[in-house]
């Protein structure tokens, strides 16, 4: 049924729009007038749409109007201006200076039955109970102005917040536009350190100082339902002593704005606020998942996580050979990585692997969280070293509030050749003591630095060795 409705309500539509102001106006086209026509269509419930400020444009016309009457065939679904298309590619809309649309109403309506109507100087116009008003044309009749600015009262009922409306037999819908004030969003600058930055003004450069919470910029934003932020939406040139790490809701930039996520726009006509972080020194901004991927890579670097990351949908990661050493500092600001799997990975003779590889004296790993690893390796031939975390641990690395949690190994393959730290005493029990820290022994490594590793689980050969808390 509705596939065979919906055709003929488009037609309707585009139809009625562009006879609404002669059926308003009750012009003739012919010896009939427009009114006569829908009747004999069949046509004979109307729906009148006040504009509230605003202007209805459809593309066939260049006229503009203030309110619109529609009528449609009982039982049929109502349009839904401003959302539907009446054609692929067309959009009959509605506009208004400074606003952007927020959808339907119901209208507060009189005892009679007729919505309540406002000039612009806040005064009730009489509405006369077939839709016209008391303002007089120049033959006398009395008639709702078109191009006459005045609203309708909506009476807070969303008209299309269920899906479509029908609109039965008898029924007369007054329909009123809601609007939301457009906004800018501000961008403010917050630092760990008063910046000062050439700029050029008026051809000639200058040398400016930004403190905390300083107004950097301001920029429109087009986009009124929800406001897309984009890591590239915005930035500043302030020379490589400071990096930009990006946007947050508050102050004190603890609320981050993830990638392409979202912020509510305010409704309340003030302006949205996004606070821009710059860092002392150079640093790069961990993401997404292959940031991620590329921090755990890298051998130098200084890397700043700004918000939780899930690396689930990521399938390039891979252990690391502890000839690669790991000498970075990781800023994880009490964040959460979670969801990295490592599958199908080959351990060659005489590697040794693990996620991180060695860890250099310089590396620093601070205020972060690591959740759900799982790794599944095959060893291949020959001899080789498996650690779940580091192969090697040199002085003066520092780990501070670093936590894995949830680390699942398996290992496979074990006929192929010999893992070193992983082996079966005389009894059939395997030696497992390093297998998490590559140090003489775990236990040491716990003794120095702490648990990082919290419950873990190791597999060889769909064996389960460990399991639990570890």
């Amino acid at each position: 049924m509705k596939a065979k409705i919906k055709p003929l309500i488009i037609l309707i539509a585009v139809f009625a729009l562009s006879l609404a102001a002669g059926i308003a106006a009750g012009c003739s086209i012919g010896e009939k007038s427009a009114k006569q026509m829908a009747d004999e269509l069949g046509l004979v419930c109307p729906v009148t749409y006040y504009a509230n400020g605003g202007q209805f444009l459809d593309g066939s016309s260049k006229d503009q109007k203030v309110y619109r009457t529609i009528y449609y065939a009982p039982g049929s679904p109502v349009f839904n201006i401003g959302v539907d298309k009446v054609n692929e590619g067309s959009d009959i809309g509605i506009t208004r200076d400074g606003y952007v649309f927020d959808g339907w109403e119901y209208c507060k309506l009189n005892d009679d039955g007729t919505p309540i109507l406002k000039d612009d100087g806040g005064n009730v116009l009489t509405v006369l109970p077939n839709g016209t008003a008391d303002i007089k044309d120049t033959n006398g009749k009395q008639l709702l102005e078109q191009s006459k600015r005045f609203t309708a009262e909506p009476d807070g009922r969303k008209a299309f917040a269920n899906g479509r409306v029908i609109i039965n037999e008898g029924e007369y819908l007054y329909l009123a536009a809601t609007w939301v004030q457009d906004v800018i969003i501000e961008y403010r600058l917050v630092t760990d350190t008063p910046i000062t930055t050439t700029v050029t003004e008026d051809g000639a450069e200058k040398q400016v100082t930004y403190n905390t919470g300083d107004l950097l910029s301001t920029q429109s934003f087009e986009n009124f339902q929800d406001m897309v932020i984009s890591p590239s939406s915005w930035t500043v040139d302030l020379g490589s002593t400071h990096s930009y790490i990006h946007m947050y809701y508050d102050e004190d930039c603890t609320d981050p704005v993830k990638p392409n996520g979202t912020i509510a726009k305010p409704t309340d006509n003030t302006n949205a606020v996004i606070y821009v972080k710059y860092l002392q020194g150079s640093w790069t901004t961990v993401r997404t998942d292959a940031n991620f991927a590329t921090m755990l890579s890298s051998t130098t670097g200084n890397f700043y996580i700004p918000h939780d990351i899930d690396c689930s949908s990521y399938n390039y990661f891979s252990l690391k050979r502890s000839t690669s050493t790991f000498n970075c500092r990781v800023e994880g600001n009490g964040f959460t990585v979670s969801g990295i799997t490592i599958p199908n990975q080959r351990i060659q003779s005489g590697g040794s692997v693990s996620l991180f590889g060695k860890i250099g004296k310089n590396a620093q790993i601070n205020n972060l969280t690591i959740e759900s690893i799982d790794v599944t390796a095959t060893l291949t031939t020959g001899v080789a070293t498996v650690y779940a975390m580091f192969s090697e641990v040199e002085e003066g690395a520092t780990f501070n509030e670093f936590f894995v949690q949830n680390y699942s190994l398996s290992i496979s393959g074990f006929a192929n050749g010999t893992i070193l730290n992983i082996q079966k005493d005389l009894t059939g029990n395997y030696i497992t003591d390093n297998w998490l820290y590559g140090m003489t022994n775990d236990a040491e490594f716990v003794s120095k630095y702490g648990n990082i590793v919290q419950n873990a689980t190791l597999k060889i050969d769909n064996e389960q060795v460990i399991g639990g808390q570890q």
